[in-house]
């Protein structure tokens, strides 16, 4: 054949070779495909074992019965922590807060503040003492001596 005609043998050529990249694309999923099967084939047959492994305990056997009363013994001692916890909250209620604190020191600095007033006030009197008993023994002291006599 003359000029850029492709020939009836080149088209055969052609179909055949896009046949052969397909079958060999399809090849190559379908082996992909299969391995990824067998792991997820795998996976799940061990994930059977497991269950069959835990399922098939028998109710009574003596691991089973142990972890059973050691479970027991957990819920008792966690309904008991319960109850401890409930009570110590119920005490707590009752605490005062830092605002009642507040006002307790708020209370305690002005009897502090009216106590140093207080020791103020006793200083002068007891300043004053000396000068009232010196007064209280010159009275008593005349009343002694020219009381009787009027």
């Amino acid at each position: 054949m003359t000029g850029n005609n492709p020939t009836p043998e080149f088209w055969l050529n052609a179909i055949h070779l896009s046949f052969d990249v397909a079958i060999g694309f399809y090849v190559w999923w379908s082996n992909r495909e299969k391995v990824t099967n067998r792991r997820f084939k795998a996976q799940e047959d061990k994930i059977t074992a497991i269950e069959t492994k835990i399922g098939n305990v028998p109710l009574n056997c003596s691991s089973h019965l142990k972890t059973e009363s050691r479970l027991d013994g957990h819920n008792d001692r966690l309904s008991q922590h319960k109850e401890l916890l409930s009570r110590i909250e119920s005490e707590f209620k009752y605490l005062p807060k830092s605002s009642d604190l507040e006002k307790v020191y708020e209370r305690i600095n002005k009897i502090a503040g009216q106590m140093s007033d207080m020791k103020a006030d006793v200083g002068k009197i007891s300043g004053a003492m000396p000068g009232l008993t010196h007064i209280t023994e010159m009275i008593n002291d005349f009343l002694l001596t020219h009381g009787g006599k009027r």
